[in-house]
């Protein structure tokens, strides 16, 4: 009889501590509610493994919804027309909402530019008209979707073989009209440059001469 109270007892210990272990592995999964911009048809998600060579689809949503994840790092893939299918990292600590609106492809946004440039010239011609004599604009690269660009401009005539002297500047489009940040700057920063996003200044400080 002792035996038997012995072996019952190590099942019940057992059974509590089973219970109490799975409790909590479910506390450590939590609801990830995903938004849609209106250019995002769908989304992968991945549990962000470091060294992982071949990462696999753990949740697909066709549309806005909900899933289940355990805590970690994430990262999804968006899928949709004319968008950047970069990767947008995320971390499961608590139930919380994701949104997700990825930036125009870099494709879309180089049409956006070639439409958007006359604007940006006339605009830059008309504020810095004394400066703008001895200048061109060498290009105009759009960032996000379309509402940030970035301008180089370079001296008419420069030795391209030995460039210097050339300027970049920085354009927000803000209720379908272009305004200037700032001013022309040979190293934008966010001191002569306010306002604008940091992302934004490192990436147009590296955009190279065509």
């Amino acid at each position: 009889m002792t035996q038997k109270r012995i072996i019952a007892s190590i099942i019940s210990i057992v059974l509590v501590i089973g219970v109490a272990l799975g409790v909590r592995e479910l506390l450590r999964y939590h609801t990830i509610s995903f938004t849609f911009a209106s250019t995002v048809s769908g989304i992968d998600v991945y549990e962000d493994i470091e060294y992982s060579d071949k990462p696999s689809v753990i949740a697909q949503l066709s549309s806005a919804g909900s899933v289940r994840l355990k805590e970690g790092q994430y990262y999804l893939i968006p899928k949709g027309k004319d968008i950047a299918q970069d990767k947008i990292g995320f971390s499961v600590s608590k139930d919380e909402t994701v949104a997700v609106d990825p930036s125009y492809s870099a494709q879309h946004l180089g049409g956006l530019a070639t439409a958007e440039q006359p604007a940006i010239t006339s605009l830059l011609t008309k504020q810095y008209s004394a400066a703008m004599a001895g200048y061109e604009i060498d290009s105009v690269t759009l960032y996000q979707k379309g509402e940030w660009a970035g301008v180089v401009l370079t001296p008419k005539g420069m030795d391209r073989q030995n460039p210097s002297s050339y300027y970049r500047a920085v354009a927000q489009k803000m209720n379908g009209v272009w305004k200037v940040i700032g001013s022309p700057q040979v190293v934008l920063t966010l001191d002569n440059t306010p306002g604008v996003p940091r992302s934004i200044l490192i990436a147009v400080n590296t955009i190279g001469l065509r």
